[in-house]
């Protein structure tokens, strides 16, 4: 990428379409259970923390540079990123770094219901135990990869830990705290009441999945991705996720904080439909010249690691590039040409990857 630092990336239509084209697939072809046999081949990893054990899954050769995971609401490293990881346009990128995909605590595979005595963590004090995770394998530097609820984790990781933190890449960052007198947040507390205390053999209550459903894909959402989502849900422990959920409801707003104190590149990536983009065009431009990277993703839902799995490849291989983590021949999603780059000042609309 000839630079990390422009606040959009124009990547022009034609040209972004023929890299992805061979990538894009159906969501109907994403199936979990693959994933999750996938995950079945790496290395899974305990570590003890103040906030209790933190579970990590390793995958590749820890020789080569990390990228650590953090799945969203909803979701383990199973579903949020080893899908993602198992697409054929990511394979050189898989086999490029070592991957340690974290589970917030209790939405592991298979997870037992954590006690009732258990006091689940702040999103603060989760991104304390990734700095726990960073020392357990000696980690000097690493690249954030979260989503959703585990972007707002790395974020606060990367303020906590700025020394240790490369690079950032952020898909549908909710860095503001909640809107507590919205719909939204209404609808997600009931969902935690309604899901506290439930059995796994229970699964979770459908209104509350319909909370769930409207917070991650948005009001309405159906079709494929949905039920791709319903799916991972299904496999959680309503209790636990009920902890998580309302951790995240209680977090508290780091956008400022983190604009001012920045100190990686970051390449942020929004759905079509994520309903935080003018908050994220207002943090992007407060943040340091040269800093962010600010990507569209049109036509997806809260699902664009596997609804668009081409557009978002591509889109790391140029940051990744940029950090100079790969070189433009390794991998074949490489245009000869980088994309264009906007030169203006910020604040700016966003700009699609379509």
């Amino acid at each position: 990428m000839a630079s990390l630092g422009e606040h959009r990336i124009l990547m022009e239509e034609e040209q972004m379409e023929r890299m992805a084209t061979s990538a894009t697939v159906s969501l109907s072809s994403l199936n979990l259970q693959e994933a999750g046999s996938l995950a079945s081949s790496v290395q899974a990893v305990e570590i003890e923390t103040p906030y209790g054990p933190l579970h990590v899954t390793v995958q590749g050769d820890r020789h080569k540079p990390g990228i650590v995971t953090c799945h969203d609401l909803g979701f383990n490293h199973c579903s949020n990123f080893m899908s993602f990881l198992a697409q054929p346009v990511m394979a050189s990128l898989s086999e490029s770094f070592c991957w340690y995909h974290i589970d917030i605590p209790g939405q592991e595979p298979d997870a037992d219901q954590l006690p009732d005595d258990y006091t689940f963590p702040t999103m603060t004090q989760i991104s304390e135990q990734v700095e726990y995770m960073a020392d357990h394998f000696q980690l000097a530097s690493l690249i954030g990869f979260g989503v959703g609820c585990g972007a707002d984790v790395l974020a606060r990781y990367a303020m906590l830990c700025p020394s240790r933190v490369r690079g950032l890449i952020l898909v549908n960052p909710s860095l503001q705290g909640p809107d507590w007198i919205s719909s939204t947040w209404l609808f997600s507390k009931l969902a935690v009441w309604l899901m506290k205390g439930r059995q796994m053999e229970d699964g979770v209550h459908p209104l509350a999945l319909s909370s769930l459903l409207n917070h991650s894909l948005g009001p309405g959402a159906s079709g494929e991705a949905a039920r791709i989502f319903r799916d991972s849900v299904s496999c959680q422990d309503p209790h636990n996720l009920s902890l998580l959920l309302h951790s995240f409801l209680s977090r508290s707003t780091i956008a400022t904080e983190f604009a001012l104190a920045a100190r990686c590149d970051c390449l942020l990536v929004v759905s079509g439909n994520f309903q935080g983009k003018t908050e994220l065009v207002n943090l992007v431009s407060h943040m340091e010249v040269n800093r962010a990277t600010l990507l569209e993703v049109p036509s997806t839902s809260g699902l664009v690691l596997l609804e668009e799995p081409g557009k978002v490849a591509t889109a790391l291989c140029y940051f990744l590039q940029g950090l100079g983590l790969i070189p433009t021949h390794s991998s074949p999603l490489l245009h000869p040409s980088p994309p264009v780059l906007s030169l203006q000042t910020p604040p700016l609309p966003l700009q699609s990857a379509a």
